[in-house]
């Protein structure tokens, strides 16, 4: 029983709560009902009729095999490519199928468990002296937390789903999941169980599967990630964000999210993404990839009310088994074939392809493309306001450019996330190459914790060679930083 996930019921039997009982307390796993199970069967019945080849294996066992209507459980392939660069397929379980006692029974295949690494936190560094040699560095990589085997509650009688209507023109997701439709957003299927909508600027890829009830939400996003991660030239992701727990449904809720930036075309295109799982106690699950280009300059957001509701129709979905408990979740990090480098504990950075790393951190990450453009990161001394902000940036820049001009700062201030100030300065260094660059600082206003991002580029102009690049960094930067809030 290693292998067996979850027990599929279907069949008129399977509404006998006895059945259920049995097969709950004899397997260990919970049990699943389709809203109808006697459909499957009906469903399964016209198909064999309808099959015009005859069987060429006689069976050789008393076992009986099915098949369903439907993978269940099963991440569909994703065929739509809308995203800026390519997006490639995902396809999560496998399916097994088995029968006991009278009653169709499909067995799904867990995934394979990962271990977990975690790192230290850096302490407070300074972006001076820059460094004296070009040296590339591995720092250790992070592996997934394993997701704990979680125990079902008692055995006792699967509740019969009641019957959801889906409204007119809704997007259904299956198992009674769905949402309404954006305005300007046309929906295009990519798989079972799958959806892809774009309005042309943005788009949302959604999956709703059966899960391991209470399996952390860490290994499907994982799962995902694997599909495209080694496919971009550059990606970099934060770490995860925690969704709290929702009890306002049928059963309660909790997930993760994380938020990601990726290059490809040699840095000249990209795309900026939220991706989140969110799953229920009884294992249904909801997986959605939020993206447009990462250079948009439209103003625009992708309607929040469409996630909103996604998440509210999942909670309020029918049971698709025995509940757990859900175990509290932690933010971490998922594994790339992009290594990160730590600036500080889950704070980290990604170059793109093609750039040198000078130093690998901790505490200080330093990298540079062969033209000269550089980005320097670091966490630095904890500050008191923008103004401590501005003066530690200009100190900092001095150091490595003593006759660095500064343009006027513009700041920004939040309440609720971190605060910023940003300079262009332009300096010429002791061969008389005119250098440019920029200094910005974030930092928090409650707590005092402040990050610094440096880069320069040789020229005049405040353009760098790679603005695209520029931009990959200074989003994934501030991303990470405020997912560690």
């Amino acid at each position: 029983t290693a292998q067996i996930k979850a027990i599929l019921l279907t069949g008129g039997s399977s509404r006998i709560p006895i059945i259920s009982e049995l097969l709950c307390t004899e397997f260990d796993r919970p049990i699943v009902t389709t809203a109808h199970p006697k459909h499957s069967v009906a469903l399964g019945a016209a198909r064999t009729t309808a099959r015009t080849t005859a069987r060429t294996t006689a069976r050789t066992t008393a076992r009986t095999t099915a098949t369903p209507a439907q993978p269940l459980q099963e991440l569909p392939t994703n065929t739509a490519s809308p995203k800026p660069s390519q997006r490639k397929a995902f396809t999560i379980i496998g399916v097994a199928l088995v029968a006991v006692v009278g009653v169709t029974v499909f067995a799904l295949t867990r995934p394979d468990d990962a271990t977990n690494a975690s790192s230290s936190s850096a302490g407070a560094t300074s972006l001076a002296p820059a460094p004296t040699a070009a040296t590339a560095a591995t720092a250790a990589s992070d592996t997934l937390a394993a997701a704990p085997v979680p125990t079902t509650t008692a055995p006792g009688a699967v509740p019969v789903p009641a019957a959801v209507v889906v409204p007119a023109g809704a997007v259904d997701l299956g198992h009674s999941v769905f949402f309404t439709l954006p305005d300007g957003y046309t929906s295009v299927p990519s798989g079972e169980g799958s959806i892809n909508i774009t309005n042309g600027t943005f788009s949302m890829q959604a999956a709703v599967v059966v899960r391991l009830p209470g399996e952390d939400p860490i290994t499907v996003l994982q799962e995902y990630i694997n599909t495209f991660d080694p496919t971009f030239e550059s990606v970099a992701y934060t770490q995860t964000n925690i969704r709290p727990v929702d009890t306002s449904g049928v059963v309660p809720g909790d997930g993760l999210f994380l938020f990601y930036r990726e290059l490809d075309n040699n840095g000249t295109s990209g795309a900026q993404g939220t991706i989140e799982v969110f799953r229920r106690g009884d294992g249904l699950t909801l997986l959605t990839d939020v993206y447009n280009s990462i250079d948009d300059q439209s103003g625009t957001a992708f309607p929040q009310g469409s996630i909103d509701g996604l998440r509210t129709s999942l909670l309020a979905a029918p049971l698709v088994g025995n509940p757990v408990e859900l175990t509290a979740l932690t933010a971490t990090r998922t594994t790339s074939v992009h290594e990160p480098f730590e600036v500080d504990g889950l704070v980290r950075l990604t170059p793109p392809a093609g750039w040198t790393v000078k130093l690998p951190g901790p505490g200080l990450v330093w990298f540079s493309r062969p033209d000269g453009q550089t980005f320097v990161a670091g966490r630095v001394a904890d500050l008191a306001d923008l103004e401590a902000a501005k003066s530690l940036g200009q100190a900092d820049v001095l150091k490595l450019q003593p006759t660095a001009v500064f343009e006027n700062a513009i700041d920004f201030s939040d309440p609720v996330a971190y605060n910023f100030t940003t300079a262009y300065w332009h300096a010429t260094d002791p061969t008389g190459q005119l250098i440019s660059g920029s200094i910005s600082i974030w930092f928090n206003p409650n707590s005092g914790e402040a990050y610094e991002a440096l880069q320069f580029w040789v020229g005049a102009t405040d353009v760098p060679p790679s603005t695209l690049e520029s931009t990959f960094f200074f989003q994934s930067f501030y991303a990470s930083i405020n997912s560690s809030r």
